[in-house]
């Protein structure tokens, strides 16, 4: 689980394939309420507002949760052969 989180910022700038609209706003919603917002990932403009009102939606959610969905993301991007 740390090494995931560790490296969150160069596995997404990494994959290979490109996630769809949908999953590329969860990436940045749960990596601002994982508190991995460090990242410097900035949403594109053709998302921008989905991950404002996602992130309006998730906020009451705990860090912890928020690290553990963004693992499971992560686990989903691997299984779907974005691997970096």
């Amino acid at each position: 689980m740390a090494e995931i989180l560790k490296g969150a910022g160069e596995f997404v700038k990494g994959l290979r394939c490109t996630p769809s609209d949908d999953e590329l706003v969860k990436i940045y919603v749960l990596s601002e309420q994982a508190g991995l917002s460090n990242l410097n990932l900035d949403p594109p403009d053709r998302i921008f507002l989905k991950v404002l009102e996602e992130l309006r939606r998730m906020k009451d959610t705990p860090q912890s949760e928020a690290r553990a969905q963004y693992i499971d993301m992560m686990t989903y991007l691997q299984a779907k052969d974005c691997k970096p």
